[in-house]
């Protein structure tokens, strides 16, 4: 448990536990831990292509701890030809490393893809840790929103409570074979507390990877979610549903499935799901080949 922990919580590259039991006393066993810390900065870069953002460009800065209590900073920057996004964390471990900890999110966002154009402001506060096999996030944000979704233009204050656990099962974290995940999420607003309007959203999520003989994997997953919200063009562009794209239904355009006004504009939905059926087989080192279905809506009634 110490071992695993020490390993995964970010901070070392390399780190070993042992206990000496030869040296115990009254049943008292000590135990010596040898830790190799990671350089205290690390930078990332890249650069890409992908359908759903064209090309894309992404450059980080992670401080891995500010301070000798393991506080950490985070910086995010990330642009495309649909948007872009810059994003900073900080992360405050409460006990045990990873397992409980307080992030503080401060980000920017900006989409805009055929009829969505959004610019979003948003300032967050969330406290993760873990119950059983679950991990539980709980959150509160404040988020500022100019958006036009057709010819509905806008501008959106959410004061937005929200909820999220997640269950990960996987024999290899890295490539997985046999594993599942499933996410339940709740998020919401009320115009009688900073909000200029009312709604609540659920969402699951379900992911699962076998292999059935062979080498080869199957790959199912599943997401449905649903608001209720009373005055639907008031809900800000990144709170409706829309589906498409190469993470959820492949073959059609990014958020390209929604409903339609009556000007033929792509306006999103109260609901969504979608599903998918994948079977990949390896063909030579990292490189596989799959077959795959999909099917998915965005939709109001």
């Amino acid at each position: 448990g110490l071992q695993k922990a020490v390993s995964s919580a970010g901070y070392f590259r390399h780190a070993e536990v042992q206990p000496r039991r030869e040296e115990a006393v009254d049943r008292r066993v000590p135990v010596y831990v040898n830790l190799e810390p990671y350089p205290p900065n690390h930078y990332t870069a890249g650069a890409g292509y992908g359908t759903d953002t064209g090309f894309r460009a992404r450059a980080g800065w992670l401080r891995r701890w500010v301070n000798k209590r393991g506080h950490r900073f985070n910086l995010d920057l990330f642009v495309s030809q649909i948007g872009n996004d810059q994003t900073a964390r900080y992360t405050i471990p409460l006990q045990y490393f990873k397992s409980e900890t307080v992030t503080v999110t401060a980000s920017r966002s900006r989409v805009n893809v055929r009829d969505q154009d959004s610019t979003l402001l948003r300032l967050g506060i969330s406290h993760s840790q873990v119950r059983g096999s679950w991990r539980e996030v709980l959150g509160l944000d404040y988020r500022q929103e100019d958006f036009r979704v057709g010819k509905q233009v806008g501008r959106s204050t959410l004061l937005m409570p929200n909820v999220n656990w997640v269950r990960t099962k996987a024999n290899n974290r890295i490539f997985v074979t046999h594993g599942s995940r499933i996410s339940l999420a709740l998020r919401g607003a009320t115009d009688a507390i900073i909000s200029n309007t009312s709604f609540i959203q659920g969402e699951v999520e379900g992911k699962l990877i076998r292999r059935p003989f062979g080498r080869s994997r199957i790959i199912t997953r599943a997401t449905f979610g649903s608001s209720v919200v009373a005055k639907f063009d008031q809900l800000p562009a990144t709170v409706r549903y829309y589906a498409g794209g190469d993470q959820s239904v492949r073959g059609y355009a990014y958020n390209s499935i929604s409903p339609v006004d009556e000007n033929g504009d792509e306006v999103g939905g109260r609901h969504k799901i979608v599903a998918s059926l994948e079977y990949e087989y390896p063909i030579v080192n990292k490189w596989s080949a799959a077959v795959f279905m999909d099917a998915g809506d965005a939709f109001n009634q």
